[in-house]
């Protein structure tokens, strides 16, 4: 029986409340996100993700061991209703961490993402932005399976 694990899991920015042992990675796509956590960011030993595009000068004076975890997934913002996922990036309406994950996963060829956290996506009395972009994502990629737990 082999002990490798068949899912990975993400933290929308650095999140305190979840010991770091049973995080794989931390995504970022806003860049005020990622610089009111650089604190945070040359603390952690976890792998982060974020667009390199959105990089701070103060990013560049980290030391090489906390650079090795840190890894680009481009993000171009449209203030348009399309989403595209490549590869190595996407284009999104607004730089909605919930959409730049989902984004990851998709590019990374994930078939079924599960939610903790996310809102009730059947409750129109949630409805936002994030829940409106994950609604748009369920559509367009119709052969992933969303599921919020």
């Amino acid at each position: 029986m082999s002990n490798k694990k068949n899912y990975y899991i993400l933290s929308i920015n650095l999140n305190k409340e979840i010991n770091e042992k049973f995080i794989d990675m931390f995504v970022f796509s806003h860049p005020l996100r990622i610089q009111s956590q650089l604190n945070l960011v040359k603390t952690t030993n976890c792998k982060i993700v974020y667009p390199f595009s959105f990089l701070n000068r103060k990013l560049n004076n980290l030391n090489s061991t906390i650079k090795k975890n840190l890894f680009n997934f481009g993000l171009t913002i449209k203030n348009s209703n399309q989403i595209s996922i490549t590869k190595n990036s996407c284009n999104l309406p607004e730089p909605l961490g919930v959409g730049y994950a989902i984004s990851l996963c998709i590019a990374k060829g994930s078939k079924n993402i599960y939610m903790v956290g996310a809102n009730n996506l059947k409750s129109k009395e949630k409805i936002d932005n994030s829940s409106i972009l994950i609604n748009k994502m369920k559509k367009k990629y119709t052969s992933v399976n969303f599921k919020s737990l």
